[in-house]
């Protein structure tokens, strides 16, 4: 069995191996140019992953921020709070003294005036 290429000539043998590199190297680019492609789609698809992921991670940051700055704000009106209400407590409890020192004085200005009384009565028998 012989080969067709025995009975091309040169030129032709020439032409068809052209040809075939032609095509290998058509095939080669393809197979770069799909190769390409497909790296680059990855590439932009990581890249879009990463930009999400950042971004979700400063949502999640913000929010976070946001929960304990209201912690904060939370914590701080409470302590006023309270410290309005001792205050208040306070402030009670020194009108309650002062109310207490007012009443005792009064009592015992009352007791006072009485005991002069009896005794300005008592002087005032022994001279009459």
């Amino acid at each position: 069995m012989s080969d067709k290429r025995d009975f091309l000539s040169d030129s032709d043998r020439t032409d068809d191996l052209n040809e075939d590199l032609s095509t290998g190297s058509s095939n080669v680019q393809r197979d770069l140019n799909s190769g390409t492609d497909r790296l680059a789609n990855d590439a932009d698809n990581t890249v879009d992953d990463l930009e999400n992921d950042a971004d979700d991670t400063m949502d999640d940051l913000e929010d976070d921020a946001d929960d304990t700055v209201n912690d904060l704000e939370d914590d701080a009106d409470d302590v006023t709070d309270e410290m309005g209400d001792t205050a208040d407590d306070v402030a009670d409890d020194a009108e309650d003294a002062a109310d207490d020192v007012k009443d005792g004085s009064k009592n015992l200005w009352d007791k006072i005036k009485d005991k002069a009384d009896d005794i300005g009565d008592s002087i005032k028998k022994t001279f009459d």
